[in-house]
């Protein structure tokens, strides 16, 4: 129910890392995020630990120890994602004083999630996770916190030691590689969590993406010489909760497409046939005198996409991949 006890059968460091990032939730969600990257840091240098795999010599980062794993195939995409979201909320904590309860809560659950399937993958693979369940707000003594927090970080030193010695004996198995995709599946992102993954997915490929800031609700407008994809961008539609997709792609100051993003356990299919299709009807008429071309049928954009930033699995196949249609071809 929201407690990090369960890890503390195989490793009481971690258990204690994640019960302080739980206490910290609602008395200083700047630390919280801060002590959920911890855990997700050190749940990494186990598995490469486990695996028998060296860290970096150089440049021995967090990042760079995920890209290790990804070399050696043995971080699922699911966790991938998991770990993307803590380490980047990690870091806006520490260089930006990031402060947010609701993300607090969202990423508290992702870590608990992370948490579980490295049980289940590393620790026994008979673990059946305990559904998790938000913390109460209850009073904390934020002195005493601070102790248990000196206290943690005496344990550092020790981790070094004790991966150390893992990593002697560490071997990638087949059986856990199996284990590992198997389990993975079974923590889905929320659809705010999979946007964030959309955003590092659309920036790879030359797009500005920032699902938090670049949004029309904060002021951010199409401009000569960018290529932007919009976040909530309102429409006419009476579709969906807002009315907004939550995309919209600009080349320039041309709306060129739109992205709608859903939770995996959603069929991407559907969502192209009705979301999209009736958000690239219900263009404003302000918007689509200022910003589209013409239109395309009954259309106002051409390019129309789903995705819930899984990739494409035959066996998933109405649920992963990204779902695409051009309506030029629908004239």
């Amino acid at each position: 129910m929201g407690s990090f006890d369960f890890l503390a059968s195989h490793w009481k460091d971690l258990a204690k890392i994640g019960e302080l990032a739980k206490q910290y939730l609602y008395s200083d969600t700047n630390t919280c995020f801060i002590k959920m990257g911890m855990l997700a840091e050190h749940i990494v240098q186990y598995m490469l630990a486990y695996d028998g795999i060296a860290e970096p010599d150089y440049d021995n980062t967090h990042a760079n120890r995920i890209r290790l794993l990804k070399r050696h195939d043995l971080l699922p995409r699911e966790i991938d994602n998991i770990l993307y979201i803590l380490r980047k909320t990690r870091n806006a904590a520490a260089h930006a004083g990031e402060e947010s309860l609701e993300r607090a809560k969202t990423n508290l659950a992702l870590t608990y999630d992370l948490s579980s399937w490295f049980m289940q993958t590393y620790g026994d693979y008979t673990y059946e996770p305990i559904k998790y369940k938000l913390p109460q707000n209850i009073t904390v003594n934020l002195t005493e916190l601070e102790n248990r927090n000196k206290e943690q970080e005496k344990y550092i030193e020790h981790l070094k030691e004790q991966l150390s010695e893992l990593q002697k004996n560490g071997t990638a198995s087949s059986e856990r590689r199996e284990k590992a995709r198997a389990n993975a599946v079974k923590f889905p992102l929320s659809e705010h969590d999979t946007r964030m993954i959309i955003d590092k997915q659309l920036r790879e490929v030359g797009w500005e993406a920032d699902t938090d800031n670049l949004r029309q609700s904060k002021g951010v407008k199409s401009e000569k010489g960018r290529n932007i994809a919009i976040a909530e961008w309102k429409t006419n539609s009476s579709i969906g909760k807002n009315g907004y997709v939550d995309y919209a792609l600009f080349v320039g100051e041309v709306m060129v497409g739109i992205i709608e993003a859903k939770k995996s356990a959603v069929d991407i299919s559907a969502v192209i046939d009705g979301q999209c299709k009736d958000y690239a009807k219900q263009i404003k008429p302000e918007d689509a005198a200022k910003y589209c071309l013409r239109r395309f049928g009954v259309y106002y954009v051409p390019f129309l996409y789903a995705t819930n930033g899984r990739p494409y699995l035959k066996q998933l196949e109405t649920k992963s991949g990204i779902w695409e249609l051009d309506v030029r071809e629908k004239e």
